[in-house]
Parts: C-alpha cells; structure tokens; sequence
C-alpha cells in the first residue's frame, strides 16, 4: 500500500512523517550459554564486501553488556567480556546502519562458529517523538516468500551515539513489533529487522561456514500517535495523523459524501470491507501464537479485501480412515482471484466504471482475494492470494441416516456425509480470524449449494464454482441481488445479464461479474426481433449480438441489429413482437419454467392423501371446464382436478388451486395416461376423457369421464382386450378424437398397438412394426428403462401436415441404446417410419411428454412442438428433465426438434412429467411432473404443477451491478458471524 494523501486532512496543516518504507535485510541473533568468571571473546572476520557488523551482547533480562563496532580493526568487531555469573546471554549481529550490510564469520575465542552471521538491518531517523508516541512496524509480503508470515522481527532503538541499543522489543508469527514512549525524545534512530534465530551455535572448522543469503523484504516503518491525546476519535487504534498519511478516515465525518470511502458512516473501516483499519494496517494480535498478520497476507485499508479460509469436507468414512487431505487448487485459486480482481475486465472505460461500483479508496476496480488453502503458493507472484497460513484442517465426515440427503454408505452398512459449512467453522477457524475471515468447507468433485452468509461450501478444484458459491454467500443470486424481487431474481440465464452468477455464463471464462451496463431490458411475453439490438455497430452491441450468438444459438443480424428470438428461422417485422423463451440456453440449467409452481395439494376427501406422490409418469387431461390430473401411488389410480385458469399475471407462488384428491379402485401398479376422445352416437358426439391403466399383472384397464348434466362421472372399469402390458401406456386421439391409439410395452420390452374406435371399441392388440424394407415390417425393441410415447401433432417431417407420431427409445448395442427417435406413423400401410427430427437427445427414462403450441389464436399452424422427458441417469436412475423444441437456423435450413437444455436444472431429477396446452383454454404450456429427489437429495415423490412450463412470463427483466452488491455484502456476516464481538465494524445496509 503506497502512502497516499489523506482522505480527511486539512491540506494547508503542517504534517510531520508518520511513514517510512524500508526493506528489512536480516540480523543473527546467537543464543549463548556463558560461564560465571570465564572471560570470553566474539570478534567479526571474513567481512563481506561493504559489511560494517555491530556486536551487542544481552544478559537474559536483556540488557546490554557490552558493544562494539570496529574494535577487532578495519571495520571488524571485537567483544570480550567476563560475565559475573552463569546463565543464558544474546549475541545479536547488526550493521552500523543500511549502507553497510553484509555478512560475517564469529569467532568465539579464536575459534569460528556456524553458521556465519548475516549482518543487516533497516534504520529510520526519527526527529521530536512526542511522550506516548509509539513506533510500530508492518512486515509487508515479498515476492516468492511463502514463510514471511511465520518470521519473526526485532524493533531496537539506537543510542544516541549510534552504537547501542537502548530498548528493543520482538514479534513472531510475521507480526511487526512495537514500542511505546512514555517520555518525548528529540532525535534518535529504529532499526527494524528480520531475525535470524541460532539457538545454539556450533564451532565448525576452517572455512566451513556460509554467510546466510535470507534476502530482506519490505517493511513499514510508523509513528502511531494513537496515545496521544484526543488522536484517535475513531477508536481503531490507529492515531489521526497517521491515518492521515495512509490515507484512511481518522474520524467520523457526516457531512463527506465522496463515494469512494466510508468516512461518512463508518470511520474504522475506510475500505468498507468489514476489516477494521487497525488491523489491516498492524494485523490482528493475538496470544498463544495466533496473530493474524494481515499486512503480510496483502491486506490493505484502502481497496477491499476477501480473506477466506478454505477447509476440505470429507464426505465418506473411507476419507477418514485414509486421513484425506485436499486442498483448493492454485489454478482454482488464480481463476478465483482474477474474477473477484476484475482482471477479465479489458476496457478501460468498464474498468473504471466498475472502480466506482466497488467504491475502492484506492480508485483501482475488483476486490482482492486471500486465501488460506493450507499450501504454500508455488507460483513466486501468488504469495498474497493463497497460502499455509495456519487455519486449514480436513473435517471428518459424520455418520448419518440412510434417509438423509448426501450419504454415502460404507462396506461396514453404515451411512455417511460431510459436516455442514455452517456448523463446521464454530469448531475448526480460529477465533482469531472472526471478524476477517469468510469460511469455506468444500470438496474436490461436483458442485455447490450456498446461501447469502457467512460460510459457503463448493469444488475448490473448480475455481468458478468457488466463485459462483461465494458470490451467493455476498449477496448475489443467479439473475438479481437476494434483496431483489423474487421476480427479478428468478430470471436466470438471462442474456443481458452476462455474470459468472448466471447460469448460461457460468462456465464461460470469457465473463466474470456483470456491470449492470450497456444491456437493453427483455419480455419473454412481448420481444421485438426486428433492430432487437440499437446502434448494432457500437462495441457493447458487437459484444451482445456475439453472446446471443454464440452463448444461446441465436440467430442474429449483425449489420441490422435483428434477433431471431422464437427461433423460426425469421425475423418479425418493425412493429412487431413475438412471445419466445429469451433466456433459454441450448445445453444450460435455465429455471424460468418453474415460476408460479405449485405442489399439487388439495382440500382431502376421507382416505386421500393430502400431496399427490408417485414413481411413475403423471397424465394430463381436459374436459369442459376441469384439467384433470392423474398419477399412481400404492398400485392405485389418483387423481385431482383444478378449474383454474392459471393465468398467471405476475411471477410468484401460484394463481390457482387443485381440487378433489381422490384415490380410485383402479389397479395401476404399471402406470397411467389419459387422453381427451370423442364419442359419437346417435348423430350426435360428446367428450369424454379415457383413462388406461396397466395393473401388477400387466392386465390393461380403462375407464372414462363423461360431462354430464349432473356433473362428472366415472364409467365402469373395463378390461382392455390384449395381452400383458409392461411399464406406463400412451395415448394420442386422431382426428376428431374418435380414433384413439394406444402403445405399449410388452414383457420382452417389444411395443405394442391397439387401437381404439370410441363409438365401435377396440380393434386389438399386434406388434408395432417400423418400416426396414420388407413388406412386413419389424417389430421394435424398447430400452427397457424407456416407455413409449404418442403424440398427434405437426412437425418437420411433414410441415403444415397434423399427424401420428411416436417417440420411442430403442434397445441397441451401441450410442443409441435408449435415445429417443421419433416414428412417423403410415396408417394406409399400418408401419412407423424413422425420422430424423430430433438433434442432441440423451437416452430417455420412463415415457416422454409433448405438445403443440400454436403461435397464434387464428390457426393451429405454425407453431412449436415441445418434448420434455426425463433423462436416464448412472446406474439407470432418474436423471434431469430435458426440455426440447422445434426451431430452425434461418429461413433456408430444414426445422429440426432440438437446442435441448434442461427443463429446469441439472439437479431436478424426475420420474414422468406430462404437458397440455390447448388453444382458448391455455395461455402457456402447462407441465405436471414428479420429483425424484428433493434439494437435500432425499427420495421425494412429489406432483408438481407448473402454469407457465414455455418459460414465457409477462415480466421485462434486465442487467444488474454485481459490484454494488459485492461492495455491500463483502462486509456483511463477516463482522460478526458468532455475534460475540464487541462493538463490531458497522456495514451498509
């Protein structure tokens, strides 16, 4: 830290120097055990070129005995003393003063000692030090010294002749020492140095020694005048016209408001970093060895700080008997540090825009990184970002309960999971380190999960997910500040919102924190395509169109400005605008089809269940004014209905309501699914919904709701003719809805078909057979974790053409094994066609959901075609819901079914999910689907609903600073985290 001028000072006031930069080269001090009435003589020789070595003997009350300088001739030293009795004395070795270090041989009676002496030292002149003035130092970090915090330093002030010591105190553990003035002295000289501590010295033989080449490093050299009176009105232990100096506040000021200090709110922090002044500029003393020498880690009171200490969670029992030690990565540490430094920020106009985010005294952007990974920085630039630095430890995994989310079990049958991060640093970080240290419990695969706080927990192997995390931890959420709207903070992946916090950026290197600039504000409900981006030739548009590009897969005009953003292959005309999923991101986690979701929950009817549960894939179905849903739990057929129109004006919890949890006789330990159908008799139709379900036995069973005068009534269960089912049924209505076809799988995993006439009945069940060349077709062997599904709807094998198609997952040996295809079904021929619509799918878990929704209310066509599955995870699992939807690349390519990306995230794992939309009743797609797991990683098979499922929600979100949150949240929980300090740093709200 430079000396600066002052924030505060009254520029016409005379100022004496407070601050003194000195590089410490290093002295010897021997430690010696000398007998009573024995003479004996230390004497300097073999001076190195330029060394003028000083000789001071100290008793062990540490007085000075004796001294000598030149006594031995041409510059060496000679010491002979008698001592009146035995015991433990001090050889120190200094130089005359700076320009005369070097090194020197000791001789004890002739006889040459090892090791050889280094003869150094830093002098200051002092001039009118004033009664209760002290002297103290701050040993600052050199370049490739990874034990500088582990030094010790002597403080000694010279006598006035220049030749002995007349007070002299010492510190350990990288501390710079201290010395108090009870009386006012006129002029006299400190000598501040290194030491080198000999403990017992060792007569070595002729030439045997080497003069110690442990270089000086940089140190500050200050007088506090914190004792003098009226000098320290903050009360950070630190005297006014010191500060004054360094450049840091010395009192509260009300009345400045320049916005690069925090003088006007709180005076002991000029930074606003939550570390107090004092104890970045003096470290933190502590007894027992457990200062926390700060000024050597980097620390500086005018640009903020981030100290974390970064512990490893063992997580399994087997990491305990193997004592596993991990630590954060130096490559995880320097990616970390040069996000958090705003060194991906090139600009220099960005630059400085972020400085006065960041609100840094010094005017330089970012915020430096500190980091105790319990290894000393390899890399000789590195030595004040990571570190051994005396916190790390290895937390030992704790047994759990099989039920718990995040065990492991162990050989031996029992369960384990790593201790929490917020528990975990109670115990293990210093007590010391409160009040400057951020805490850390992390690990060496995956992600993380941490809250606004003051701990976090991620990979620190990865060091943008250690920046992700601990950006939750200050405040930031993944579109928006925590303190912003839920609204606003719920928008991820947006694309003016280019933050290492969204998710579509996360792992991009190229971005770090966003600067809330030069972005235009976006509505999924309402996006202009035409000159979407203004002044498309200025440098922030060239760098938006390039992200929309390059990060989302748009297509974009980079002369005009348009945007392509429904992906139809064209851009709307001026004037215009499309409704579109803006912030979806091919291959990203963007979460913008949860809001409004609720669990489905209903008033319970005797016997029901209060939540709808299952394991296997929900149905969807409307009839007159009711959206039915279906699911299975404990070999039964439940259901509820809702007669809510969710239409969610605003982003929030819900805006409707399920009815009627009911839980019916009908077997359905298989699975289910239910379609709308029209029946005509007597020259008239009605709607009815059919319900099939597949029992424990395979039997397959439908039964039907009719709208009736009266209200809703089920028919009677009937068994539908065939042979044994396997897995969840599908259904897709044709036509007018009086032709229902029904697939299957069969024991063996081979689909089968059946056909259902509503005003003749079934046809019966045969082979499903796709087209290979032959005139009879093959038939098709399904994955056997996958399930068919149907669907009678448009798309790009047959453009502007309604018509039935299958989505089925085939049994190979090969990459395709379980991917999902779509078939065009030939009714003439009665055989399924392979086509190649679909791009980048993964192998399919349980049936696949699809809709058509049109893109407007005059047609059904054009329109978009979605298909939402649930991945197939290791070991044949659950996985992630994958969301694809038709598109195409511009007005000449072909449209294709793809950009997949979850429907959600990588962590919603899910059994079935099933969508509607229907034009006049639907303003977005909806989606039901069943959880696998909850957050914690417990089973939880629960139903929810989710209204807005297309993620287009009527709500125009934007940029924002990550900076101004950083700035504030940096202090926040840091100051206090245990709420047992007195009086501690003061934060902006």
């Amino acid at each position: 830290m430079a000396v600066v001028r002052p924030l505060w000072a009254n520029p016409t006031e005379a100022a004496v120097q407070m601050v003194f930069e000195r590089e410490d080269t290093p002295i010897t001090v021997y430690g010696l055990q000398l007998t009573a009435q024995a003479p004996v003589t230390y004497e300097t020789r073999r001076l190195t070129p330029g060394s003028d070595p000083v000789l001071h003997l100290f008793d062990a009350d540490g007085r000075q005995v004796a001294v000598d300088d030149n006594g031995a001739g041409n510059r060496a030293a000679r010491i002979t003393y008698t001592p009146a009795g035995s015991g433990a004395f001090r050889l120190l070795v200094r130089a005359r003063n700076g320009l005369s270090t070097g090194g020197a041989v000791i001789y004890k009676d002739g006889v040459p000692m090892a090791p050889a002496a280094a003869v150094g030292g830093a002098f200051v002149n002092l001039a009118n030090l004033r009664a209760a003035e002290e002297i103290a130092t701050a040993v600052l970090p050199r370049r490739g010294d990874q034990n500088r915090h582990r030094s010790s330093h002597g403080l000694y002030l010279i006598s006035n002749d220049g030749l002995g010591i007349d007070k002299q105190a010492t510190e350990s553990a990288g501390m710079g020492p201290r010395m108090a003035f009870p009386d006012a002295i006129a002029a006299r000289t400190v000598m501040v140095a290194q030491l080198i501590h000999v403990r017992t010295p060792q007569p070595a033989p002729t030439g045997d020694w080497v003069v110690p080449t442990v270089p000086g490093g940089p140190v500050r050299v200050m007088r506090n005048d914190v004792a003098l009176a009226g000098h320290d009105p903050d009360k950070d232990g630190l005297g006014s016209e010191l500060e004054r100096e360094l450049g840091t506040c010395a009192a509260l000021n009300p009345r400045d408001h320049r916005d690069n200090h925090n003088c006007a709110f709180e005076a002991r922090d000029t930074d606003g970093d939550g570390i107090g002044d004092g104890w970045e500029v003096l470290g933190r003393a502590h007894p027992l060895g457990l200062s926390q020498p700060l000024p050597v880690w980097g620390a500086n009171p005018r640009h903020k700080d981030l100290f974390i200490e970064a512990d490893f969670m063992r997580r399994t029992k087997q990491e305990n008997l193997d004592a596993v030690k991990l630590r954060m990565s130096p490559a995880a540490v320097r990616e970390f540090a040069v996000v958090f430094g705003d060194g991906l920020t090139t600009d220099p106009a960005d630059q400085s825009n972020n400085a006065r985010a960041v609100r840094n005294p010094d005017l330089r952007p970012g915020i430096s990184v500190h980091i105790d990974t319990g290894a000393a920085a390899l890399n000789p630039d590195e030595v004040t970002i990571h570190g051994d630095w005396g916190g790390y430890t290895s937390v030992d995994a704790i047994q759990g309960d099989k039920d718990d989310g995040g065990v492991t079990k162990h050989t031996d049958g029992t369960f384990w999971k790593g201790v929490r991060a917020q528990d975990s640093w109670k115990k293990n970080m210093l007590q010391a380190r409160r009040g400057i240290f951020r805490y850390a419990l992390s690990y060496g695969t995956g992600g993380g999960s941490t809250g606004e706080g003051f701990t976090s927990s991620y990979n620190f192997l990865d060091g943008r997910n250690a920046v992700h995390e601990t950006g939750h931890s200050m405040g930031l959420d993944h579109a928006a500040p925590f303190s912003a709207p839920q609204a606003a903070r719920g928008v991820n992946c947006k694309p003016n919102y280019p933050s290492v916090m969204n998710y579509a950026f996360y792992g991009d290197s190229r971005f770090g924190f966003s600067d809330g600039r030069q972005q235009p504000s976006l509505n999924n409900a309402r996006l202009s395509e035409f000159q979407a981006v203004k002044s498309p030739d200025s440098p922030a548009s060239v760098r938006y169109m390039d992200v929309l590009s390059s990060v989302y897969g748009y297509q974009v005009d980079q002369a005009q400005g348009h945007v392509d953003w429904n992906r139809d292959g064209q851009y709307a005309p001026q004037g215009t605008t499309v409704p579109a999923y803006a912030n979806y991101q091919p291959g990203g986690d963007c979460e913008y089809t949860r809001h409004n979701q609720v669990p489905l929950k209903a008033s319970v009817t005797p016997g029901a269940a209060a939540n709808g549960r299952t394991s296997r894939p929900p149905a969807l179905a409307r009839i007159g004014n009711r959206l039915y849903a279906f699911w299975v739990n404990g070999g039964r057929l439940w259901y509820a209905y809702s007669t809510s129109p969710w239409d969610c004006q605003e982003i929030g919890t819900g805006c409707g309501r399920w009815q009627e949890v009911r839980r019916t006789d009908m077997a359905a330990d298989g699975g289910v699914d239910a379609e709308r159908v029209r029946v005509r008799f007597n020259g008239s139709s009605a709607e009815q919904v059919l319900v099939v379900t597949i029992d424990g036995s395979g039997k397959i069973w439908e039964r039907r709701i009719n709208s009736a005068a009266g209200g809703y009534q089920w028919s009677r269960r009937e068994q539908v003719p065939g042979g044994v089912g396997l897995g969840p049924p599908s259904l897709a209505a044709t036509g007018d809805g009086s032709n229902v076809y029904l697939v299957y799988k069969n024991p063996v995993h081979r689909l089968m078909q059946n056909r259902l006439v509503t005003y003749i009945g079934w046809t019966g069940e045969k082979y499903l057979r796709v087209q290979d060349g032959s005139s009879s077709g093959a038939t098709f062997t399904s994955n056997v974790n996958a399930s068919p599904g149907l669907a009678y709807t448009f798309l790009p094998s047959a453009p502007g053409v309604k018509a039935l198609y299958g989505i089925f997952a085939p049994f190979t040996y090969d990459v395709r094994n379980g991917v999902p295809v779509v078939y065009a079904y030939d009714e003439t021929a009665d055989r399924w066609r392979m086509t190649d619509v679909i791009e980048g799918a993964q192998p399919l878990y349980g049936r696949p959901a699809t809709a058509w929704q049109p893109s407007g209310s005059a047609s059904e066509y054009p329109g978009r075609f979605y298909l939402v599955y649930p991945t197939m995870a290791a070991g044949n699992e659950p996985g992630p819901l994958a969301m694809l939807m038709t598109y195409k690349k511009g007005p000449d390519q072909p449209e294709k079914v793809g950009v997949r990306a979850a429907f959600d995230n990588a962590w919603l794992l899910s059994y079935g999910v099933d969508l509607i939309f229907e034009p006049g009743a639907d303003t977005n797609l909806r989606a039901l689907f069943a959880s696998a797991f909850d957050a914690s990683g417990s089973v939880k098979t629960q139903l929810y609903f989710r209204p807005k499922a297309d993620g287009i929600n009527d709500y125009e979100y934007t940029n924002y600073n990550d900076w101004h949150t950083l700035r504030l949240g940096l202090c926040r929980h840091v100051t206090n985290p245990a709420g047992d300090i007195s009086n501690p740093i003061k934060c902006r709200p």
